[in-house]
């Protein structure tokens, strides 16, 4: 039995620019499989050799795995669907396994509307994935046993029963990065020998917009709202593999609320300082927890922390605590003030597009940002992702007036709001955009204020990625 995980072509998220990194699902999952099976594990990834669809398949019948999984979030959930349908005309024995954000998000429809993909894993991948191999091994394998799977059964789609969370992450073992071309991978076009890492799992805040808190089968309410996270010596462990064997200078921490814990990020950098590790490192934060963390703040940037994402996403407390972040105006201005001094570059991130929004309100958080002063910043256009509160209130509503998911992007206004349309959200998102990089004090404080060269580098990434960005805005482009 072999199974291959695929990442298959597409195009770059335009807030990316030119970025190539691993998966970290991927490596996670094939190196459990790995060590608790006697299946053959191997990876694909497309973008990272720039293959073609038919260079892809050419390499797939090289490979000649049983099962091809695929995961991805809905922006690019229309490359799976292509790969898988191609997939299917040219190896129609080869058994079809999606998994991820979006497929956890709607497992019954990709598999109604979907007939090349044969199941769905629901929920966490791990163990769903290590019983679905050993009992497709089975002459007659009964799918029905294994908790956290969608598959079809007799013409009729089925969803076994709810799988658990993992509790200790601590107990997964290091992903399998030998399975990678680590060699390939380049970050925010800038950055060479830069990975995208995860350490914890689930999100402890409950915003309406974000999937992020409620990502694992929502059948199961302990599966909502649970943070679980690597201690702060297992981070350090996997950092020392990438760094020591595979030669990584910079990483990409995806969690979503990775400074959930100060005594796990207190732990991890003191394990990078003692073991003398040198790489950098960025990360997305919650900033009422940054609030709280500022003494940690020198001994993050002596373990390598050069840039952090804070989300500010709107001009009030009240309408930061209707979007149930559970920060202030005041606490986001502090954390990055103190960030700044402690040589640790800041970039916000702001949200438009709610129903209340009008062209004053959003001019009005413009001008909020511009007082909080980080030193980048992107403009999130809302987005009604599939699994998320809004998207149950909006999926079936008039209001929502594209619903193409290669548009769910953040990057094109979906809806209007309830005093402006689509076009003027867009013009105003693009009017942000070039209104905060006008300034040049900024600018050169990006290019010329920070110790670490790769500040500068992340500076001129997004400088280029503005303009395609106002691409987005204004002209409707999806990749690039």
């Amino acid at each position: 039995m072999k199974i291959l995980f695929l990442t298959p072509p597409m195009g770059m998220w335009v807030y990316f620019g030119r970025m190539k990194s691993i998966y970290p699902g991927y490596a996670q999952l094939a190196a459990y499989l790995l060590e608790k099976s006697d299946v053959e594990v191997a990876v694909l990834d497309c973008p990272a050799y720039e293959y073609t669809h038919q260079q892809m398949l050419d390499e797939i019948n090289t490979i000649k795995p049983d099962i091809i999984g695929m995961g991805c979030g809905t922006t690019w959930v229309h490359c799976v669907y292509e790969a898988a349908q191609q997939i299917k005309k040219r190896f129609p024995d080869i058994k079809i396994l999606c998994g991820g954000m979006h497929f956890n998000a709607m497992p019954i429809e990709s598999l109604k509307e979907h007939p090349e993909i044969d199941f769905v894993v629901v929920g966490e991948g791990e163990n769903t994935l290590l019983e679905f191999l050993e009992e497709s091994k089975k002459r007659s394998p009964d799918y029905d046993k294994i908790n956290g799977l969608g598959y079809r059964k007799n013409g009729k789609v089925v969803l076994t029963q709810p799988r658990c969370l993992i509790k200790d992450l601590d107990s997964l073992p290091l992903p399998a990065y030998h399975l990678f071309p680590i060699e390939k991978y380049v970050h925010y076009s800038y950055w060479p020998r830069a990975v995208r890492i995860v350490t914890s799992r689930g999100c402890s805040g409950r915003c309406s917009f974000c999937v992020q808190w409620q990502q694992y089968d929502k059948r199961m309410k302990e599966n909502v709202g649970i943070w679980r996270g690597l201690s702060g010596k297992r981070i350090a462990d996997q950092a020392e593999l990438l760094v020591t064997k595979y030669g990584v200078q910079m990483f990409d921490i995806q969690d979503d609320e990775f400074n959930n814990q100060a005594e796990r990020i207190e732990e991890f950098c003191d394990e990078v300082i003692k073991r003398d590790l040198h790489f950098s490192w960025m990360f997305l934060g919650r900033a009422d927890a940054f609030a709280k963390q500022i003494g940690l703040f020198p001994k993050m940037r002596k373990a390598g922390c050069i840039l952090t994402l804070v989300g500010v996403e709107a001009e009030t407390d009240e309408k930061l605590k209707s979007m149930g972040k559970n920060i202030t105006i005041s606490e986001i201005k502090h954390g990055i003030d103190e960030l700044r001094r402690n040589d640790i570059a800041t970039c916000g991130t702001i949200m438009i597009g709610f129903w209340d929004d009008d062209e004053a309100i959003i001019k009005r958080r413009a001008q909020l940002l511009d007082e909080l002063d980080p030193d980048l910043m992107t403009v999130d256009i809302l987005v009604p992702y599939p699994g998320t509160d809004l998207w149950d209130e909006l999926k079936d509503s008039p209001r929502l007036e594209i619903k193409d998911f290669r548009f769910f992007d953040m990057a094109h206004a979906l809806m209007p709001t309830k005093y402006l349309s689509r076009e003027e959200i867009n013009r105003l998102a693009a009017w942000m955009n070039r209104e905060f990089y006008s300034k040049q004090k900024r600018i050169q404080r990006m290019l010329h204020g920070y110790s670490s060269p790769l500040v500068a580098a992340c500076c001129r990434n997004y400088m280029e990625v503005a303009s395609k960005a106002e691409e987005c805005f204004l002209k409707g482009e999806a990749f690039i």
